[in-house]
């Protein structure tokens, strides 16, 4: 998906889904494995320590997605699934 930034130059979205493993002992983010045949969608994994209190989880998890894509977390927004473990993030940049 393209949109257009405040400079008016085309920028790209990328959209993914993340699975959130919550109280981890590390965070890390797991890319979904290649496969030469898509039967299901790809999903990564994300593992926080924080708990799901207060958004708290899903701030960890933006966080650690804009590290892992070398972004902004300005360019890291969680479109659904603010209360699900299945989520779908839009990182725009890319």
């Amino acid at each position: 998906t393209r949109v257009r930034a405040r400079d008016g130059q085309p920028q790209n979205i990328m959209k993914i889904l993340v699975r959130a493993k919550t109280g981890a002992k590390d965070t890390k983010v797991v890319a979904p494995e290649i496969k030469l045949i898509e039967d299901e969608k790809p999903i990564y994994t994300v593992w926080v320590k924080e708990i799901p209190v207060a958004g708290r989880a899903n701030d960890a998890i933006a966080s650690a997605l804009a590290r892992y894509f070398s972004t902004t977390l300005s360019q890291v927004r969680l479109k659904s699934g603010a209360t699900s473990k299945l989520k779908i993030f839009d990182i725009t940049g890319i």
